[in-house]
């Protein structure tokens, strides 16, 4: 049967393949020949710089001369090819192979079918980034690479045509692939391009023992957010391509025993709904990272199906989330203000959309592949590997733990630390800088020698103390008890985990507060500063803080009306922040609907610094702390900053928690506006809408159902 059989590739594929790489030679030379004479001899690639150091030159030519073989090894087996395409057109097998009819079975019926086979067809990918990721396709029932039915409609509720595709870093051949996978098996709902080449530069770079190979699940463009009846069934497919996927390691010799799960949009609610399947082992996924996905209600609920799938998968995490799903670490993450199709409000579940060092808001597609949330995202993934097994951590704690600090509280380091060192041991060489002043700066170009700035932290009324600094190092800051008076002290008690990194995203810039009334016993506050080629920038402020903590109610709409034309140019407040000051957090009350917005105007009026080039800037921060909606604006020195306020979530009690905080150079006095937004309030308008609309639609789904089923094509 033509159905049965794996289909031979075609001249043209060939052919194709044949360019594809020989174009990656010569782009791949053309990039080593332009980039050889920038290369420096220092440091090590982060996956994020794009100048290359001898260590990458010699990889790249390793790489080419890869390339050129396999560019040799394609051409002399262009002959083999084209004469097993003769032969199988001659018997009229390739050609029932390609032109047979779809299938009309569910996608479930084919996923089965899926599973119980043994050996793989893949189809190599060029990669314009010049890594080994190469695209292999799984058929659901062993036949033909290509979708088979591209006739799937909302109407007739079947889906004919699934594929399983994987990025490893294996080059895989043209020909059936017998399962010799091993490493870690991770499964993205759909694309996962920009996480897996992400992966694979950060396991060479970082030259770990392991590596993922990332599974993709292509649901034939089936249009799940707008028709609940396809839902089920690639729900079950999942199921299917999950167990395919682990029987794809039967000969590893560390065999993965759980599959990660990424899904976009309504992939984070199949990978959810999974669990719900009564034949589904729990045990086979431990952790799901959902992107966009609208998990409280459907963005559009216009059939009876879709408000079923979400009531019983909700009801089924609520039911069992402490019990049979405790081992389950989900994350959430939105988009942001600019993700229109699905709002922060519906894809909470408890998550985030300020993601520490990727200070981005993306639209709803976006959050695939924005660097700044790839980034973010592989870093956790590869915190949550145990390296004692090289597999996804057991520990549900120390995961969420990692995601924690990669997603929501990041203390500044690269990766997570487990257990930090609770006492420092000082550097009795090291150079001591004294600063006595409530308010003051370290920035230099370079440092030559260990410095260590001690802070005296003994004061009649300051009780709370802020630094800034762009220290690379983990550990940076402590408090100590100078027992000989002149703030030298050889032991202190770190601090440095209660950092937070801060804008903007290509530096190590980090705050901590420190409420002094906790360390009565301490007498300094030590800042330790590396020896470093780098621009080296500390601030600190010792300040009480009643004087730095204000209060600002925001106008209402009435105020607004009768204010205008100046609450729109000239703003409903203004407040002078003087230099000699580092911090200030204004607390914004009567912030309470969705349909209220305005822009924070933040304006350096005199800045005294004499060396500008040493100083980053300043920024703003708009904290939400229910719905962890923060957004921030960083500004250069000179440049006058601009933070929209506004809120995304519209069934949140938010008090009176929303704060703005005010990061300023000491060096400059500013002058803060808040204006009132009319742009910004008609953007709202449907924001504020289109939640309550989803709901009166749920409430009517099942009426709905009948009458849009046979809307005129």
């Amino acid at each position: 049967m033509a159905s049965d059989m794996y289909r031979i590739p075609s001249v043209q594929d060939v052919e194709k393949s044949v360019l594809e790489l020989n174009n990656q030679v010569r782009l791949q030379s053309a990039f080593l020949s332009g980039q050889i004479d920038k290369i420096d001899g220092e440091g090590q690639w982060d996956g994020e710089d794009t100048v290359l150091d001898k260590n990458q030159a010699e990889k790249i030519l390793v790489r080419t001369s890869s390339l050129k073989a396999e560019l040799e090894n394609f051409k002399l087996n262009l002959e083999k090819y084209q004469e097993a395409v003769k032969r199988s057109s001659s018997s009229g097998e390739l050609k029932a192979a390609e032109h047979d009819e779809p299938s009309e079975a569910p996608l479930r019926d084919k996923a089965e079918k899926m599973a119980d086979s043994d050996t793989i067809v893949t189809q190599p990918e060029s990669s314009s980034e010049g890594v080994d990721f190469h695209l292999s396709s799984f058929n659901t029932d062993g036949g033909s690479l290509e979708k088979e039915n591209n006739n799937v409609t909302p109407r007739n509720g079947t889906n004919a045509g699934g594929v399983l595709g994987v990025w490893s870093r294996k080059f895989l051949s043209a020909k059936p692939l017998k399962k010799n996978f091993q490493d870690m098996a991770f499964m993205y709902m759909e694309k996962a391009r920009s996480l897996g080449s992400v992966s694979l530069r950060r396991a060479m770079d970082k030259r770990t023992h392991f590596f993922f190979n990332y599974f993709t699940v292509d649901f034939n463009e089936d249009l799940s957010a707008l028709y609940g009846g396809v839902l089920q069934d690639e729900t079950e497919f999942v199921h299917s391509c999950i167990k395919k996927i682990l029987r794809l390691y039967k000969n590893a010799e560390n065999k993965p025993s759980t599959v990660i799960l990424v899904g976009h949009s309504m992939g984070g609610m199949i990978a959810r709904a999974l669990f719900t399947l009564p034949d589904f082992d729990h045990t086979l996924v431990n952790t799901i990272i959902t992107q966009s996905t609208p998990h409280q209600i459907p963005v559009l609920s216009v059939d009876s199906y879709m408000a079923s799938f979400y009531r019983n998968v909700n009801n089924y995490w609520r039911e069992f989330g402490a019990t049979n799903l405790s081992h389950v670490t989900v994350v959430s993450t939105g988009g942001g203000h600019r993700d229109y199709q699905v709002r922060n409000s519906l894809s909470s579940l408890k998550g985030t959309i300020s993601m520490p060092k990727a200070w981005v808001s993306t639209d709803h597609l976006c959050a695939v592949w924005c660097k700044e949330v790839v980034m973010a995202t592989v870093r956790a993934i590869f915190d949550i590997v145990d390296t004692s097994t090289n597999q996804v951590s057991t520990d549900a704690n120390y995961r969420m733990n990692v995601f924690r600090h990669h997603f929501l509280s990041h203390s500044g380091s690269r990766s997570y630390t487990r257990s930090w060192t609770k006492e420092l041991t000082l550097d009795p060489s090291a150079t001591w800088v004294m600063e006595k002043g409530l308010t003051w700066e370290f920035a230099r170009d370079q440092v030559n020698e260990q410095t260590y700035i001690s802070i005296p932290i003994e004061r009649q009324r300051e009780d709370t103390f802020v630094a800034v600094s762009d220290i690379e190092s983990k550990d940076w800051i402590c408090v100590c008890k100078s027992e000989t008076g002149d703030g030298r002290c050889k032991k202190c008690k770190n601090l440095s985990k209660y950092g937070e990194a801060i804008p903007p995203s290509d530096s190590w810039r980090k705050v901590v507060h420190v409420n002094l009334k906790k360390h009565k016993s301490m007498t300094h506050v030590i800042i330790m500063v590396p020896r470093t080629k780098e621009k080296v920038e500390v601030m600190g402020d010792i300040y009480r803080r009643d004087d730095r903590h204000l209060s600002y109610r925001m106008p209402g709409f009435i105020d607004m009306i009768m204010t205008y034309p100046e609450s729109v140019t000239q703003g409903t407040g203004v407040l002078t922040l003087f230099n000699d000051t580092l911090f200030y957090d204004l607390h914004l009350l009567n912030m309470d609907q969705v349909l209220k917005a305005f822009t924070v105007k933040l304006e350096p009026k005199k800045c005294s610094a004499v060396t500008p080039d040493l100083h980053d800037g300043y920024m703003m921060k708009l904290h939400v702390p229910e719905s962890n909606e923060d957004a921030f604006s960083f500004n250069k020195l000179s440049e006058t900053g601009y933070l929209q306020v506004k809120l995304q979530s519209v069934n949140i009690d938010y008090s009176s928690n929303i704060r703005l905080q005010v990061y300023t150079d000491p060096s400059c006095t500013y002058q803060l506006k808040i204006l009132v937004s009319p742009v910004q309030m008609l953007g709202q308008v449907g924001g504020g809408l289109d939640q309550r609309f989803v709901r009166t639609m749920k409430g009517f789904g099942w009426e709905l159902h009948q009458p849009l089923m046979y809307l005129p094509t």
